[in-house]
């Protein structure tokens, strides 16, 4: 029963513990998802010479990333760069159990 006590108090505030991503990890998820294109994506010549648009040239979304408030804001900005490739067969997920 005293185990019991101290546990439900852990149990109550559990919920609230959630927190934001810190700069370093949003910094770091995206250039993780930024080496995933780096490495296999295939079309980079085309995109580049045709589109306009270089994968390789991040800083402007790096400092998009580091700047973001909120996680909403950092995963809008990871949609933003996969949406920029476009690419029909491209797509940014997360997993959640947010339900609409």
């Amino acid at each position: 029963m005293k185990a019991l006590r101290l546990i439900i108090p852990f149990l109550c505030l559990a919920p609230l513990s959630f927190a934001q991503l810190t700069p370093d990890q949003k910094t770091s998820d995206f250039l993780q998802l930024v080496g995933l294109y780096a490495k296999n994506y295939g079309p980079y010549e085309e995109k580049r010479d045709i589109f306009n648009f270089d994968l390789y040239k991040i800083a402007p979304w790096v400092a998009e990333v580091q700047a973001s408030q909120t996680d909403i804001d950092f995963y809008d900005i990871c949609v933003r760069y996969v949406a920029s490739l476009e690419d029909s067969h491209d797509e940014f997920t997360m997993q959640s159990d947010y339900d609409a």
